[in-house]
């Protein structure tokens, strides 16, 4: 007898917990502000396998966290924007997704550190950006 698998993909934007932020003090354009980094994930969850009534099913729940970093300049939206997304966490859970929701939200924030790691390192990459368009801006005619 054949079984077929069924799957599923949904996204969720997962909301950001308040320490996955990163602030540096910095000069823009000739003014003194913050950059404030911002770590959010993008979260995507995959069913595979099946769940064949009274029997013991197979279905799991692969998941994917895209990590994007934002960067925003002082207290203003205006000159927010993503800076990084290269990093990627992954986890499987016996069970459907739904199921596991707040369980993969759990593992996701037990990964903390690697995160912050990765918000860190994204700010450090982008002080160098930063300083050439604080270069640019600082040129006469260009404010």
């Amino acid at each position: 007898m054949l079984f077929l698998a069924t799957l599923a993909a949904v996204t969720i934007v997962q909301a950001t917990p308040a320490d996955w932020t990163h602030s540096v003090p910095v000069t823009h354009g000739g003014v003194s502000t913050t950059a404030i980094y911002t770590a959010k994930p993008t979260v995507t969850l995959r069913e595979i396998g099946m769940a064949p009534g009274p029997r013991p099913g197979t279905l799991r729940c692969t998941w994917s966290a895209d990590i994007a970093v934002d960067r925003r300049l002082g207290n203003t939206a205006a000159d927010a924007r993503t800076i990084g997304s290269e990093k990627r966490l992954n986890g499987s859970r016996h069970g459907s997704c739904e199921q596991n929701s707040r369980e993969i939200d759990r593992e996701i924030a037990g990964k903390s550190s690697e995160i912050n790691a990765h918000l860190r390192a994204v700010a450090q990459r982008d002080q160098q950006q930063l300083s050439a368009e604080s270069n640019v801006l600082s040129l006469p005619g260009t404010n």
